[in-house]
């Protein structure tokens, strides 16, 4: 993720992260289905379970020496004089504080702190979603069929954030993410029947976004300490360990539909980040991408035009005898 959020114009990093784990949904989608519907479709006794671990190991040596490529690929690598130096060019930003924190790590910690709740949130619903729509709606699909539709609008959701991340600030993304997250969530746990299914796919398309953009946003203007705030960020999906239990435990009560509570807990507390980048001036000049391409081009036509208005200036007749032509 790290690679992917430097490698290319800063401005574009949510674009990056968001289309490249558009992919990554997609595999979300076809690894349950293969293994359901291809690989143990079949499997009555133990001959045929067999048959089925020798596809597994197939994978697992794939992936062997899928590894050993990557380990001889050049990849890029940026050294911490380069993040230093990306750093400066916007050292008066980067720079500022807000009270008596520097901006840059006020914006990582909180960062990681949204992290840290949107996945609880998100594995809370993961684990949760399939079965409660087949609790509201038993006769239309199964509980592995609505979370394969709920991964669907999930991926779908990511490449759109992409897009959405090109056109508009992250930042307000962010913001519109979270709050949708919010609201549905709400509603998930009041209503039921057909709208509360549909409740519970548009939470998947609300989260689509949320994870690419707090990890591109946080790092921007780490400079050294990059590679550190990366591995804090990684850290943070520890949040999946802490929510998704206490919500497993409440819908153990036979009170599923009320245990989305929880994840609606680690959403609203996790959108104390958005709030923060949207209202703190200092914050919003930190992390809204700054399009360099576009300025030099802008800035290389400006001095263009001066040098050819300085050229007709020198050729004119009141420059060359001081009175107007």
């Amino acid at each position: 993720r790290r690679l992917l959020a430097l490698c290319g114009p800063l401005e574009y990093a949510e674009v990056r992260l968001n289309f490249s784990q558009g992919f990554q949904a997609i595999g979300t989608i076809l690894s349950p289905l293969l293994a359901q519907k291809v690989f143990f479709k079949n499997v009555r006794d133990a001959t045929a379970l067999v048959q089925v671990q020798w596809a597994y190991l197939g994978i697992a040596l794939f992936d062997v020496l899928l590894a050993v490529a990557f380990y001889y690929v050049p990849l890029p690598e940026a050294s911490d004089d380069d993040l230093e130096e990306l750093a400066d060019r916007r050292s008066a930003v980067y720079g500022t504080k807000v009270g008596p924190f520097p901006v840059v790590w006020l914006t990582l910690g909180l960062g990681a702190f949204s992290q840290f709740c949107y996945v609880g949130g998100q594995e809370s619903i993961g684990s949760n979603a399939g079965n409660l729509d087949y609790l509201l709606r038993p006769n239309v699909l199964h509980s592995f069929d609505y979370t394969t539709v709920g991964h669907t609008v999930f991926a779908v959701g990511r490449f759109l954030s992409a897009f959405l991340n090109y056109i508009f600030k992250p930042r307000w993304i962010l913001m519109f993410l979270y709050g949708g997250l919010i609201v549905t969530c709400a509603l998930q746990m009041n209503l039921g029947g057909d709208a509360g299914v549909a409740m519970s796919q548009l939470i998947f398309f609300f989260e689509s976004g949320v994870f690419s953009i707090i990890f591109a946003i946080s790092m921007r203007g780490m400079g050294l300490h990059t590679k550190t705030a990366s591995s804090y960020m990684t850290a943070a999906i520890s949040g999946g360990a802490l929510f998704s239990p206490i919500q497993t435990v409440i819908a153990g009560s036979n009170r599923l539909q009320y245990s989305f509570c929880v994840p609606l807990a680690a959403f609203a507390s996790g959108s104390i980040f958005a709030i923060y980048l949207n209202i703190v001036p200092a914050a919003r000049n930190q992390v809204d991408p700054v399009y360099e391409r576009h300025n030099r081009q802008h800035n290389n036509r400006k001095v263009l035009t001066n040098m050819t208005s300085g050229s007709e200036d020198a050729a004119s007749p009141k420059n060359q005898f001081g009175l107007a032509g």
